[in-house]
């Protein structure tokens, strides 16, 4: 503090033999220039601090750390040559010098730390002496090197826009391009097994990047922001940060390695140029807001690699109009496809069991079309939330639950088709749903029940829209099934009552089958309100071949004797029914055959057997 803070002091000169300077010596001077001699070893943390009227300074080739605060606040300062005996930049030690325009780092410096360029906004030029050194340097943060406000690099007074990294270079540290734009090409070779964090973020101007062979990590935040416009990840990369193509926004095209398992938390989110993306072949893991608010994404087929899909995922994609969802993936977050506005068509693949993650599909105003698998149990809470543009939903036949607010203000859901799989539907799963008009349903079912007060039910089978499920149905439904009937639009879905998307054979041995099980006694096939030997008799019979008596059916429940056989039921319809009680009594295990094992069951009742 020798001269600290003497306003007035404008000129100093420095004798040969000084070796010293220690801290705030020429704090806040008014000084405008200084040759610090060579004798000078040593210089203080804040010696030229606040010197807001030096503008040239000479350093000693003696010293080896530029400390901390050095020339803070020299805002006058244009140049500064930083001698080849430096090894260490300290914390701000050029912070808001705002008239920087040409910093020189020689080859001996290895560490620049926090900010020490920080708020330097009019730095022109950056001198280094070669790329291997630079490479080698550890930047504390984004603003320790010149170039996060830089616009220009020499290399060997060579000015530098394409950067090819150096083959004895093996790590790209963190920060050493962070913000720089005056860099427009990037070549790692393949000695590089690693790029450090925010190493190239905000590279506006970066539109070209070859990665090579031999490259296994991408650090966080690595190329956020940066002009990228097609990237091509090398089969050997293992780990990709977080964020580390974020806000990439002229990214087209992206393809991933096959050795990637995981693609990290944002790690695309915001490139809204992204149309096309090829995964590899081992990926696992889609991190949440991976690919949130890629604006120009039309399709989504997720691969049938996935496991784990995270939170918002693809949220705020508001071009997609078309999402797969694999089978592979057991584990959801919430609102994966949150607000894709025009997404229209979403398919689960056979084998899902669930609708996703909470808020699955929530704001998705243009969807029109979800396909639901056999496989499907439940409808998660608020899978379908504020989806306006939702007309239909025909849940599969193993669907058990209907969460909370699963449906809440699909204000356009006329039609929803409910099997009698269904055991549990929340009070409020569609709340909000005013235009629900058809309600598709099983006599006698849990939907049924919980829709009683709704005069809009159509009940599955009841071809004659009658609210009775009788011959006359099963007459209609095998005359639709033969293409007899011209049906209407409720007949064409109540038809179809095992829900397998087609009007067949299939569905007039269901709609039979209800028929004629309903207040039969299991094991009475003969109908005297015993079961006996007598009973025992005729099940034999039937399974032996031999008919006890005409009205002994074969066995029409087994799907492809039923197919074989269609065409001697229709001709037979008008003199009798596909199926009599008889042999629904005789189907003791309901296993819709009659066989050894109804016999034996039988065996037990009669003799009393447990």
């Amino acid at each position: 503090s020798a001269f600290d803070e003497c306003h007035v002091l404008t000129g100093v000169v420095l004798p040969s033999n000084l070796t010293r300077l220690d801290k705030w010596a020429f704090y806040g001077t008014a000084i405008t220039d200084i040759v610090i001699p060579n004798t000078v070893t040593y210089m203080g943390p804040r010696v030229f601090k606040d010197c807001t009227k030096l503008e040239s300074v000479t350093l000693s080739n003696a010293i080896t750390t530029i400390d901390e605060r050095e020339f803070c606040g020299c805002t006058k300062l244009k140049n500064i040559v930083i001698p080849d005996s430096v090894t260490t930049i300290n914390n701000s030690a050029f912070e808001s010098c705002t008239s920087l325009e040409n910093v020189t780092i020689p080859s001996s410096v290895t560490k620049i730390y926090s900010q020490a360029f920080d708020y330097c906004p009019n730095i022109q030029n950056v001198y280094i002496d070669d790329l291997t050194s630079w490479f080698g340097i550890t930047f504390s943060s984004p603003s320790a090197s010149p170039l996060y406000f830089g616009k220009n690099l020499y290399v060997n007074n060579v000015l530098t826009r394409d950067i090819q990294v150096p083959s004895d270079v093996t790590e790209i540290k963190k920060n050493v391009f962070s913000h720089f734009v005056g860099i427009n090409s990037l070549t790692v070779p393949s000695s590089v097994t690693k790029i450090g964090q925010q190493s190239f973020e905000y590279c506006t101007n970066l539109t070209q990047v070859t990665l090579s062979e031999g490259l296994t990590e991408i650090g966080d935040y690595a190329f956020r922001n940066s002009g990228i416009t097609a990237l091509e990840l090398p089969d050997s990369l293992q780990t990709m940060g977080i964020e580390a193509f974020k806000m990439c926004g002229s990214l087209t095209n992206v393809s991933i390695g096959d050795s990637l398992k995981k693609i990290n938390g944002y790690a695309f989110a915001n490139c809204s140029s992204l149309t096309d993306i090829s995964f590899g072949s081992e990926i696992e893991t889609i991190s949440d807001y991976a690919f949130a608010d890629c604006t120009s994404l039309t399709e989504m087929i997720i691969p049938e690699e996935i496991i784990t899909l995270g939170s918002f995922a693809f949220a705020g994609c508001t071009s997609l109009e078309y999402a797969y969802i694999p089978v592979s993936i057991t584990t959801f977050g919430d609102r994966i496809f949150q607000s894709d506005t025009h997404l229209e068509t979403v398919v689960f693949e056979e084998g899902c069991t669930s609708t996703g993650g909470r808020y699955m599909f929530h704001d998705c105003t243009s969807l029109k079309n979800v396909t639901l698998p056999e496989s499907i149990t439940k409808i998660t809470y608020d899978a379908f939330w504020n989806c306006t543009s939702l007309e239909e939903i025909r849940l599969g036949k193993n669907v058990t639950t209907i969460d909370s607010w699963a449906f809440e203000g699909c204000n356009h859901l006329k039609r929803i088709i409910v099997p009698d799989s269904v055991t549990s539907i929340q009070s409020n799963s569609f709340s909000g749903c005013n235009g629900l008009t058809d309600i598709f349903c099983y006599l006698g079912s849990y939907a049924d029940t919980f829709f009683s007060a709704s005069t809009v039910k159509k009940y599955m089978g009841d071809m004659d829209s009658d609210g009775t499920i009788d011959i006359n149905d099963i007459g209609a439904v095998i005359s639709a099934s033969a293409g007899n009937l011209n049906m209407t639009e409720v007949q064409e879905i109540v038809a179809d009552y095992n829900l397998d998307g087609a009007v067949d054979g299939f569905d007039a041995a269901e709609v039979d089958r209800y028929v004629y099980s309903i207040n039969t006694a299991k094991g009475d096939v003969n109908q005297d309100g015993n079961t006996d030997l007598a009973d025992y008799a005729m099940t034999k019979a039937h399974i032996s071949g031999v008919a006890v008596d005409n009205n002994t059916p074969a066995n029409l429940l087994d799907k492809s004797y039923l197919t074989a056989e269609y065409d001697s039921i229709k001709d037979n319809y008008p003199n009798g029914t596909i199926i009599t009680q008889q042999y629904y009594c005789a189907d003791y295990d309901g296993d819709k055959a009659v066989d050894a094992f109804d016999l034996f069951y039988l065996d037990k009742r009669i003799n009393n057997i447990a």
